[in-house]
């Protein structure tokens, strides 16, 4: 019996379980304000996205409306970049607290700090993401999922992934 890399087992685990599927979904999530461009991510935030559709809130009800006649073109937009239909539809509806604001110096328009103050990860843990990441076939994917695991500090050398 010839042996199975290990990516190769994540990739059909993760297909089997629908996983993959959900995890490319919730990319939607993070590519919204590039997607929508940066007028538009001011005045909304990206919630969910639930088999399919992803659920916006909006500054207003005005804004609710207005996205809504621009829905054809954010999900192309959205889509491209994730580079397969999945989000089939966009629900936009007034959040709580989201102003007209621009956002503060030093932040992104979701108000995230636009610099992480940790420091970068070290080659044992950027090694550990490029293992996680290896199991997605598309490059631009890979390289997104990667930025954003990184981002978010991906788990650390020697902890579990469960």
């Amino acid at each position: 019996m010839k042996p199975t890399a290990i990516g190769k087992v994540l990739e059909e685990s993760l297909e089997r379980m629908e996983l993959r599927k959900t995890m490319r979904e919730k990319l939607a999530l993070f590519i919204w304000e590039e997607a929508a461009g940066p007028e538009i991510a001011r005045f909304t935030r990206p919630v969910r996205v639930q088999r399919g559709v992803m659920t916006v809130e909006t500054a207003s009800p005005s804004w609710s409306q207005q996205l809504t006649l621009l829905r054809p073109g954010l999900l192309e937009a959205i889509n491209r970049r994730l580079g397969e239909r999945l989000i089939k539809d966009l629900r936009f509806h007034s959040g709580q607290g989201l102003g007209a604001i621009p956002p503060a110096a030093g932040q992104t328009t979701s108000g995230r700090p636009a610099d992480h103050e940790q420091p970068p990860l070290s080659p044992a843990e950027l090694a550990v993401v490029d293992e996680w990441v290896a199991v997605i076939d598309d490059p631009a994917m890979r390289e997104r999922w990667r930025q954003v695991m990184v981002k978010a500090r991906a788990p650390r050398t020697g902890e579990s992934g469960a």
